[in-house]
């Protein structure tokens, strides 16, 4: 199991990726998302389950309807997931170094 943490609005919360599609627990402060889930469908369930951190009191129909408008515009947008980290560029070495004499 992979884990992250991050500070949202509500607290700190360990961000995990289980079996579940996804799941938010305010008490112990963790949101599962599973592990298979790719693409768009993943970056929809970390949107969902963050929605409900931010706003606990609202309906699962708002929660889907607030994650699915902020996933569709950050997918549009061309946001993906980064898998590695970018490599360091190196400064490139001079094909034709001058002779030391």
């Amino acid at each position: 199991m992979k884990e992250f943490t991050v500070k949202l609005s509500g607290g700190h919360y360990t961000l995990c990726q289980e079996d579940l599609l996804g799941m938010t627990s305010k008490g112990e402060n963790f949101i599962w998302v599973v592990g298979s889930v790719f693409g768009k469908e993943e970056l929809d369930t970390w949107i969902h389950e963050t929605v409900h951190t931010a706003l606990p009191n609202a309906s699962e129909e708002q929660v889907v309807r607030i994650a699915n408008d902020i996933a569709e515009v950050l997918w549009k947008v061309g946001y993906r997931r980064q898998l590695k980290k970018p490599k360091k560029r190196v400064a490139a070495k001079s094909r034709n170094p001058k002779k030391q004499k």
